[in-house]
């Protein structure tokens, strides 16, 4: 987790083999841990594994899911509906922690819920914050609050910093917008589900891009993902909602989560106030900051820049993804991007000067530390890819159509 160099410089400090002995402790053994303990461990060090060979990995008990998305356009949508089929799925029970790759995600998308909030089942449900921006003692107050609350609809929008060392009991479910950092980090942050849950096992979803989806097919390989459609889970959402409105035996559990009272009261606006959730993410959309969402689009070209051999794709291509999630997911057109910017971050290319994809509006950027309106266009709504990448995409995925069970 970047320790490494602060690891090497205290052994510079202590005392060479065999004056020193040295034990070194860890959940996972990455090749990353290997190359540590080949430096820091006497040549002829031990290995003792404390988990049989026969022991399957906490992981793979947790249904999980992958959804590559259609379009940017519906990346919100989706998350509310996830999150609406969890409060529907675990009545008076649901605890969501959904995963953003940047803080600057994190806080656009934690913004967003609180507002999206009143059109999910549990129109109360709490919505808590934590990434590196906020300090210690208010991350660990957050987290203690998210940890002892009960309500029956609570929601943690994090960063990684809470994907490790930290124990959530009763998380119903973990969502990850984009890809994780890497394999054994998606496996950390799905280990906070299903903790303490005396029915379930709780739930992992994974959610990304279409320029992401390599990642999920080579990184995520062993992993028992089962792919799941946007509409899948919106007709989903929608079923349950009107079974719970006609007063099912869970109705009473997810009513008292409202604080509603009457089965009348309760059945009167559940379904069609999930039905509205597509409506309501676009305008709440709209109506986000354009600062903070250029700073999440700045974010993100740093995050993907060094990860384009996990993606298997060209940098031109993460520019591209990352223009058209501002373009169609956020609805605004992307600021221009210098060359020498796009060179600094690992993504530069040559070429001539592009304009940017249609279909945002059009809003007033500072640009100031990008430099000049040098750029690589994306598409526009109804615009495709090459007819080289186009042929080589899954139907399922481009259509949304017919799917496997599983990547």
């Amino acid at each position: 987790m970047g320790f490494r160099a602060d690891i090497e410089r205290v052994i510079a400090n202590l005392p060479p083999t065999p004056e020193r002995q040295t034990f070194l402790f860890s959940a996972t053994v990455s090749p990353a841990i290997r190359q540590i303990a080949r430096a820091s461990l006497d040549k002829n060090h031990s290995f003792i594994n404390t988990v049989s060979s026969e022991d399957s990995p906490v992981h793979a008990h947790i249904p999980q899911f992958a959804t590559v998305l259609p379009s940017a356009s519906e990346q919100v949508s989706h998350l509310a509906n996830l999150i609406a089929h969890d409060q529907l799925s675990n009545p008076g029970k649901s605890k969501i922690i959904v995963f953003l790759n940047t803080t600057k995600m994190t806080q656009l998308v934690s913004n967003i819920l609180i507002q999206l909030k009143s059109h999910l089942p549990v129109p109360t449900t709490r919505v808590y914050e934590i990434h590196s921006k906020k300090q210690q003692d208010a991350r660990t107050r957050t987290s203690n609050a998210f940890r002892e609350d009960n309500t029956g609809g609570v929601i943690l929008v994090t960063s990684d910093v809470s994907a490790r060392g930290v124990d959530y009991p009763g998380v119903t479910r973990v969502i990850q917008i984009g890809v994780p950092s890497s394999g054994e980090q998606y496996v950390h942050r799905v280990g906070r589900t299903g903790r303490g849950l005396a029915s379930a096992i709780g739930r992992g979803d994974l959610v990304v891009l279409p320029f992401e989806q390599q990642f999920v097919s080579h990184e995520l390989n062993s992993v028992p993902l089962q792919a799941v459609g946007v509409d899948e889970i919106q007709a989903e959402v929608s079923s349950m909602a009107e079974s719970l409105a006609h007063n099912s035996p869970n109705a009473e559990a997810l009513r008292r989560s409202r604080s509603l009272r009457g089965p009348r009261a309760f059945g009167a606006d559940m379904v069609p106030r999930v039905e509205a959730i597509p409506t309501a993410a676009k305008k709440i959309v709209e109506e986000q900051s354009h600062e903070e969402i250029e700073g999440a689009f700045t974010a993100m070209l740093g995050f993907y820049a060094g990860r384009k051999d996990e993606l298997r794709i060209r940098g031109s291509e993460i520019v591209d993804g990352c223009k058209e999630w501002i373009s169609k997911g956020m609805d605004v057109s992307p600021p221009p991007l210098s060359q020498s910017f796009l060179t600094k971050i690992g993504l530069g290319q040559r070429g001539s000067p592009a304009t940017s994809p249609r279909g945002g509006r059009e809003r007033s950027f500072s640009h100031s530390k990008m430099g000049s309106s040098w750029g690589f266009g994306g598409r526009g709504r109804g615009e495709s890819r090459s007819e080289e990448n186009r042929s080589s995409r899954p139907k399922w995925q481009a259509s949304g159509s017919s799917r496997p069970s599983r990547f």
